[in-house]
């Protein structure tokens, strides 16, 4: 069985703001964030993977190029990761 990922409101602002703001600087720059972005949450379905706790149930990792934290919390009985947040 595969988890699904919900991102929030937030967390969808969050992406969209950053790949906004990479687009800016350079082309294709937003694209590469995103590309880091979906590399680092494909980790996020390893279970044997333990991810750093930052509040009660909420974990984080960071994202491998960019200056950007994944805040997330993965619910196993429902097969879903819930992404909170994705900040600089």
């Amino acid at each position: 069985m595969k988890y699904s990922f919900l991102f929030t409101k937030a967390a969808s602002n969050d992406v969209e703001s950053a790949f906004n703001w990479y687009e800016e600087q350079q082309v294709e720059l937003g694209s590469k964030f995103l590309s880091d972005l979906n590399f680092t949450l494909e980790k996020l379905l390893n279970d044997k993977i333990e991810f750093q706790k930052y509040m009660g149930e909420i974990r984080k990792i960071r994202l491998q190029s960019f200056p950007f934290t994944i805040y997330f919390q993965k619910k196993s009985s429902d097969l879903l990761i819930v992404v909170g947040a994705v900040l600089h």
